[in-house]
């Protein structure tokens, strides 16, 4: 299975796309880009499907891990708790 998240600036809510082996979700380009350069953890939003009722959609940003692996850390929003003392 493969996913993608795509930013389209004519969405107007969340949505999701399934065909076989890959899910697309797709934001609106305001809210993706105020979600990724905010605090804001995720986005949860519940998309309806019609006759197949409701999909409960969550999109969460991955955080860098502390244990100073940087390998783990590619493609990783910074740590909000990096600066704490454990």
């Amino acid at each position: 299975m493969t996913y993608a998240l795509v930013c389209d600036s004519a969405a107007i809510s969340p949505q999701i796309q399934y065909t076989g082996r890959e899910v697309v979700v797709i934001l609106s380009r305001d809210q993706a880009t105020a979600w990724a350069s905010s605090a804001q953890v995720g986005i949860y939003a519940t998309v309806d499907l019609g006759r197949r009722g409701t999909l409960d959609l969550v999109v969460e940003k991955d955080f860098a891990c502390l244990d100073l692996s940087d390998a783990d850390n590619i493609d990783t929003f910074p740590n909000p708790n990096a600066t704490s003392v454990c």
